[in-house]
């Protein structure tokens, strides 16, 4: 192999490095504008990969404000549940399985007895909905996602699937800065065109909005959760039916985003989200929050699925209307420096 040869190789590598973990984690503070505006403003610098005060104060960075041992329990959803479930915060029941400890026929009886179908599963230490397979109805099917899985993952969450709304709440200094509601795309039939045809007029739709509204295109898919709704891509729905792309509200399902006025949120959540940020010990989190109407108490409803230490905070200025959302944080990151 000659030196040529071996630098393609190399970039080859590099290149599939890049594609294959984009987006795996999600990370809040990046070099872009905004903290470019940030840092000068308030008299910071990044220097060797930390962030420096001006009072020459150096403060430990890696893509978070949050120290080590917060971003370490908020990476790992085994860790979240556990401290979760100490401070008594809803959570939905479940169990942790351990591909180099449990016998999957065990560990499979044990779920079929404390836990009640559908169910989800996912990997403890990914974000973005990635290997995220939920609406599992029967231990066949849960056998089959083990299985598959297991290969990649030592550990995987199993969960009792919760209904409802799911929120992304940012907190920043221990204080509700932003709560957005994630919604699947859905279609609605016409008695004229296929589902395959309303996902490209949507689409279409879309790109023409896009400016104006939080909303993403289409890019596939959930075929299994369509055939349970009774149909198939090539069916043609009644006008008015209603059709869900996917159970779940990810980017790549034509996910909708909508911001919630704080004033309409129920004061038990509140300081259930003031709480959890306190007791992980983050500075900056996101905070996902299933349920079926978040102006009710989380007493009467609601579970808290994961944390993140690095959350999108892109995500909550989708548009030039929503940018003074990077005001409220950039405020109350100062008072959080100023008690440094």
């Amino acid at each position: 192999m000659n030196i040529l040869t071996f630098i393609v190789f190399l970039l080859i590598i590099y290149c599939s490095y890049l594609i294959f973990n984009k987006e795996v984690k999600e990370t809040f503070i990046t070099y872009n504008n905004d903290f470019k505006k940030f840092h000068k403003h308030y008299g910071f610098e990044m220097k060797d990969n930390n962030l420096m005060y001006k009072n020459g104060k150096v403060i430990p960075y890696t893509k978070t404000l949050n120290q080590p041992e917060s971003v370490k329990i908020t990476s790992d959803k085994h860790l979240t549940k556990q401290l979760l479930n100490k401070h008594n915060i809803p959570i939905p029941k479940g169990m942790t399985y351990n591909r180099d400890i449990d016998n999957i026929d065990k560990f499979i009886n044990k779920i079929n007895f404390k836990l009640t179908y559908p169910l989800i599963i996912k990997p403890t230490n990914m974000s973005n909905a990635i290997d995220v397979y939920v609406n599992i109805k029967n231990e066949n099917k849960l056998r089959e996602l083990i299985l598959l899985l297991e290969k990649k993952y030592k550990n995987l969450i199993i969960e009792e699937m919760i209904k409802g709304d799911l929120f992304r709440i940012l907190m920043i200094n221990h204080k509700v800065i932003d709560i957005l509601i994630k919604k699947s795309a859905e279609l609605i039939g016409n008695n004229i065109h296929s589902i395959e045809e309303l996902i490209k007029i949507k689409n279409k739709e879309i790109r023409e909005t896009k400016k104006e509204k939080n909303i993403d295109i289409i890019k596939k898919i959930d075929l299994d959760y369509l055939k349970e709704q009774g149909y198939n891509l090539n069916d043609i729905p009644k006008k008015g039916e209603k059709i869900l792309v996917s159970i779940i509200p990810h980017s790549d399902y034509g996910r909708t985003i909508k911001r919630i006025n704080l004033n309409t949120i129920h004061l038990d959540n509140i300081r259930l989200f003031e709480k959890i940020s306190k007791i992980s010990n983050a500075i900056i989190l996101g905070i996902d929050y299933i349920t079926k109407d978040i102006t009710k108490s989380y007493k009467e409803q609601g579970s808290v699925l994961e944390l993140n230490a690095n959350p999108h905070y892109t995500t909550h200025k989708r548009n030039k209307k929503d940018y003074n959302i990077i005001n409220k944080i950039f405020k109350n990151l100062q008072n959080y420096f100023k008690n440094l």
